[in-house]
Formats: structure tokens, sequence, C-alpha cells
């Protein structure tokens, strides 16, 4: 196998895990990048190794996410999302062998991956902007306001009395940009939610007045 043919069967697999992960996301809005990859990959392991593999994968899944405070409901439809995404992903398969086949020994078979290779970072760049400008919030007088969602839109409506605390955190990619999100926790995980992609500056500020609001409510004033 020549190397431009290894390129583009590299860049196949990454692009169809990178696109499975961010499928789930899209799904599950609460979910993180790395908590679907998470998922995705500890489900595979054990339906690809295990007897009755696939129906122990769906308990390893429904286990990891309802942790992650994922309800009934969005485990259903993430079920029957992800395993409709399953079927077109293996019929892409073919596609990418034809691909191989026609590019072998020939010599824009390195243009053609170079090609593919950008056109997948485009897709996932589109896909990420969109989930990014999916997220919006708004402070009420007596709850916040958190919505997101590209395939699934979701709004939660936190009220600042069951908030037990608040945090900003900020990943590699967001410290790169100058980036931080805002994690509200309460009393029960399903209700947790969060605020990502907000600026240091504003990220603080809306983590002292929840904070504030937080205590204030919690003590009945």
């Amino acid at each position: 196998m020549t190397w431009p043919r290894i390129m583009l069967v590299a860049v196949a697999a990454a692009g169809s895990m990178a696109a499975t992960w961010i499928m789930i996301c899209s799904v599950l809005p609460s979910i993180r990048l790395r908590e679907a990859a998470a998922v995705n990959l500890g489900s595979s392991v054990v339906a690809n190794t295990m007897p009755a593999g696939g129906a122990l994968a769906m308990g390893v899944s429904w286990a990891m996410l309802s942790s992650w405070g994922v309800g009934t409901e969005e485990y259903v439809l993430y079920t029957l999302v992800s395993g409709t995404w399953n079927v077109f992903a293996r019929l892409g398969l073919p596609v990418v062998a034809v691909l191989v086949l026609l590019t072998d020994g020939r010599p824009g078979a390195g243009l053609i991956a170079a090609v593919a290779a950008v056109a997948a970072a485009v897709l996932g760049g589109l896909i990420a902007r969109n989930r990014y400008r999916s997220w919006a919030y708004r402070e009420r007088e007596e709850d916040l306001i958190v919505a997101r969602g590209v395939l699934v839109r979701r709004v939660s409506v936190v009220p600042y009395g069951r908030m037990q605390f608040v945090e900003v955190t900020a990943g590699p990619a967001e410290r790169a940009f100058k980036l931080a999100t805002v994690q509200l926790h309460t009393a029960a995980a399903g209700s947790d939610a969060r605020i990502p992609g907000l600026e240091r500056d504003e990220a603080a500020r809306l983590r002292d007045r929840l904070a504030t609001l937080g205590e204030a409510k919690a003590a009945g004033l």
C-alpha cells in the first residue's frame, strides 16, 4: 500500500471517529466532546470484544451518560440517532474503498487525500461553529435560562436557590483562545448546566454573580 493510500485511509478513519463524537454532542448538548469520545470508544470496545457485546455496550453507554445527567428520553433519542448514523457510516466505507482503488498508482492520489483532509477539517469547523453559536443564556430575577443544541434544542431553567456552587473551567483549546466555561452544579446532577465559550472576564463576572445570587436565595433573602 502506497503512502497516499495509507494517508487516505487514515484520514477517513480519523474523520469517521471525530464525526461520530460531534454527532453525539449534537444529539446530547450537555455532553462535552471528550465525554462523547469516552462513551463511543468505551461502548465500541465492549461491543467488539465481549459475548453479547451489543447489549452490554448499551448498558455501558447508559451508565456513563446517566452519570453525566442524561435522562431516559435523551438516551432513547441518542440510541436511535447513533444507530442510524452507524448504518450510514458503514455504507460510506465501500465508497472510501473504491476511492482508494481508483487512486492506486496514480500521481494525483496524494492530492485527493489532501483534498479529503481539508474537506473533513472544513466540515468539522462548520459543525463546531454551529454548536458554539447554539449556546445562549439569560439571567432572570429568580433563575438562569440556558439554551443549547444543534439537532436537538434543549432549554434548561436553573433556579438560583438550587445552585450549590459555580466554577470556571478552561480546557487547552479554550485557554488558547482566552475563553472559559462556567459550570453550574445543583443538588440534582440532571439539572446541572454549563455555559462554554465565554471570555475570561465575563466568565468570572457571571460566576461571582451566580454565586452571590445562589447564596442569597438559599438563605431566603
